[in-house]
């Protein structure tokens, strides 16, 4: 009896360490993502600038294999990122200045669609005066809030300078680092090991992401050409760089080219534009994503939406771009622990 009791109570204290454990744990967390939410505007800097060091590693493992020294290595890595990262920053800005100046000729054609629009449901009986009065009413609050939004862009130029320098500085860190790492004592740690496992699986979804959102722009562009919609490059840098935020950005991209194609053509240019894209879209998402990603890089369509919120909510807005990766990397960390990895199996399609 005395033995069953003993066993007893110390079954009941293991139970008790791990409830407190798990409570400590969770503890943690919640200051942890409080910090991090304090210090947003840092921390977003730091991920984007690891986002992008992550996309330009095998450019520089590529110069390394070739011959070139760690630094020549670095600084050519570095100068095509600032080059391409230059090059796009202009041309969106470039782009973005001469649409804000043909916007309002784009208003007086608006208002000539809408009368040809009300005239057309006016044939089949059905009244749409109401709708479009709203609409028109509020055509030019539309127009100077447009104009408004991408003029208040040029203020990210600062933070687009910091993500630059910490971008160039993590290049020509990388290469010491990895050497440190395994210098520090052999044989390698299993942390060691299990960490580049997680840059490399991160290293190999940044790159296929990035292939099929330039798909998806591509396809874009293309299609608004053959529309002859205007600015289709644009809308396709657009979609290029929206499509990193998922379901949400490639609807937001599209609106560009949902009203420069009822402009064009009319309500037959809005549904081109919407079936257009949509299968674009369908091409990118389902044949071209599983073909080149596996399981590990897959991720429930619920957890994404939800991960979308939750990173919105803790770093701002601008975390949509990079909600996805960080849910990935949180789930391939999960994965390296037997604990942990029903969680990871969860947030799995």
């Amino acid at each position: 009896m005395i033995e069953e009791r003993l066993h007893d109570i110390a079954g009941r204290e293991d139970i008790l360490e791990g409830l407190l454990k798990n409570i400590c744990i969770i503890v943690g967390i919640i200051i942890i993502l409080a910090a991090v939410h304090y210090a947003s505007a840092i921390v977003l800097l730091v991920l984007f600038a690891i986002s992008f060091t992550i996309l330009f590693l095998p450019l520089l493992r590529y110069l390394r294999k070739k011959g070139f020294s760690d630094r020549m290595s670095a600084a050519i890595t570095i100068c095509c990122f600032i080059a391409s990262f230059c090059i796009l920053i202009l041309f969106v800005i470039f782009s973005f200045g001469i649409f804000i100046e043909a916007l309002p000729a784009y208003h007086d054609e608006i208002a000539i669609k809408l009368v040809d629009t009300r005239s057309f449901f006016a044939g089949y009986q059905i009244s749409i005066d109401a709708l479009l009065s709203t609409v028109s009413g509020h055509t030019d609050a539309f127009i100077g809030a447009v104009g408004l939004l991408l003029l208040r862009c040029i203020d990210l130029i600062i933070s687009i300078c910091l993500i630059i320098i910490l971008t160039c500085f993590l290049i020509i860190e990388a290469p010491r680092f990895h050497s440190t790492l395994h210098r520090a004592s052999l044989p390698v740690p299993l942390v060691v090991i299990q960490f580049e496992e997680l840059i490399n699986d991160m290293m190999v979804y940044v790159i296929i992401r990035t292939k099929i959102n330039a798909a998806t722009g591509a396809g874009v562009t293309i299609f608004f050409y053959v529309l002859g919609i205007e600015f289709a490059l644009l809308w396709g840098v657009l979609t290029f760089i929206l499509s990193y935020i998922p379901y949400v950005g490639l609807l937001l991209a599209v609106i560009p080219g949902l009203v420069l194609g009822y402009i064009h053509l009319g309500l037959t240019g809005v549904v081109l534009v919407v079936a257009g894209v949509s299968l674009i879209n369908f091409f990118a998402e389902n044949v071209l994503f599983p073909s080149l990603a596996g399981e590990s890089l897959d991720i429930s369509p619920f957890v994404v939406l939800l991960s979308l919120a939750f990173w919105v909510f803790i770093l701002g807005p601008a975390a949509s771009l990079i909600a996805v990766p960080l849910t990935l990397f949180t789930k391939l960390l999960l994965m390296q622990y037997n604990e942990t990895r029903w969680l990871a199996l969860l947030i799995n399609r």
